[in-house]
């Protein structure tokens, strides 16, 4: 009876020697693949820039809002579409030229 009682100790401690090195393996496996992916990560090219778009000169901006001043105080109905424009003229000019005297105006 005790022959059977040290086999079995020994069978288990054989299953959960195994099992923990199992695990082990598993768990390194799995750092190196976390690894791998910083190391991929760090040889991977950014994207380009978006392009910059061309921002025009304070004249021009003034010239255009001037023009499209126009439109819209001249018409006896609001096109919405002209005036998003407008305040998109409006919002371009102040974010480039805020230091001008006239942008509180």
């Amino acid at each position: 009876m005790s022959c059977i009682k040290i086999i079995a100790s020994v069978l288990c401690l054989a299953v959960v020697s195994l099992t923990t090195v199992s695990c082990n393996q598993k768990e390194e496996s799995k750092e190196a693949t976390a690894v791998a992916e910083v190391e991929k990560s760090k040889t991977t090219e950014l994207p380009p820039p978006p392009p910059k778009t061309e921002i025009p000169s304070q004249e021009e901006l003034q010239n255009q809002i001037k023009e499209m001043e126009k439109v819209l105080y001249a018409s006896e109905v609001l096109d919405v579409n002209k005036a998003k424009q407008m305040i998109r003229l409006y919002d371009l000019y102040h974010k480039n030229y805020y230091k001008d005297n006239i942008c509180p105006e």
